[in-house]
């Protein structure tokens, strides 16, 4: 088995945190629009915008857990790190071996993610018009040609 040097974990660093950031920014959108979504529901409920608010959260759902993946990846090619540090090469290269497959499973999510977005109606069947205040907000996060649609009840 060849052995592992501090620079091989510390290659995935600047990788997974501009991956973390990307994850962080969608959160805080998807976040945001449901909030304005939710709003608008409360004060004028329609089918199409529950299924919206119910598509985006589970795109956030998802969301969380590409976070989750991610941030234990992280933290085990740090852990990585200190065992090379420490002289355990064997417990370093199963850690790293994990920090790869959590961050696989991250990635994963990402597609998947990404998949349902891309599965909407387009964004001429949103039923906003042009006072609604988070119509633009919507449309922004929302792909090309795409709007957030789910098929799950709204809690």
């Amino acid at each position: 088995m060849e052995e592992l040097d501090l620079t091989t974990p510390s290659i995935l660093f600047s990788a997974i945190s501009l991956i973390m950031l990307a994850y962080t920014n969608r959160f805080l959108a998807y976040a945001t629009v449901i909030r304005n979504l939710t709003v608008e529901h409360e004060t004028n409920p329609t089918p199409i915008t529950r299924k919206q608010i119910e598509n985006l959260r589970k795109r956030l759902y998802i969301t969380r857990s590409m976070q989750i993946f991610g941030v234990s990846s992280l933290l085990l090619c740090v852990i990585c790190t200190l065992f090379i540090y420490l002289g355990w090469q064997l417990t370093a290269i199963y850690i790293f071996g994990i920090a790869l497959f959590l961050l696989v499973i991250s990635l994963g999510l990402s597609i998947r993610e990404l998949l349902i977005s891309v599965t909407a109606p387009p964004p001429d069947r949103i039923p906003f018009g042009p006072n609604r205040p988070f119509q633009k907000t919507l449309l922004n996060y929302a792909p090309p040609g795409r709007t957030f649609l789910a098929k799950r009840p709204l809690k």
